[in-house]
């Protein structure tokens, strides 16, 4: 059927294919729903958490993260210099500390 309906023959068999369709994609709805349940699990959830943080893969890509984040901020540390001062000097100097870290965190990346 290319979406011409001419008469009530035509009407019934679009309106049972249209409705097969509708089952099938309930049933698939809700096969991917007790899928999704099942992955939600504070158990799951858990068990995914702890491997993606010990995947092989992902530990030295986090490392690096971590080494370049704290190399970062000493280095922002050393251009701002100290924080004696004033409290909005020591404001600004943290801020600007904040603010190299976060940039060059989201450079390595």
């Amino acid at each position: 059927m290319n979406g011409n309906i001419n008469n009530a023959a035509q009407l019934s068999a679009a309106i049972q294919k249209l409705e097969a369709k509708r089952d099938r994609q309930e049933e698939e709805l809700a096969a991917s729903f007790h899928e999704v349940a099942a992955e939600l699990t504070p158990k799951n959830i858990i068990k995914n958490a702890v491997k993606g943080v010990t995947d092989p893969k992902n530990l030295n890509s986090n490392l690096l993260k971590l080494a370049v984040g704290i190399g970062g901020g000493l280095v922002a540390k050393k251009l701002v210099g100290p924080t004696n001062g004033t409290s909005t000097q020591k404001l600004i100097g943290r801020a600007i500390r904040l603010g190299l870290e976060y940039f060059i965190g989201k450079r390595k990346k």
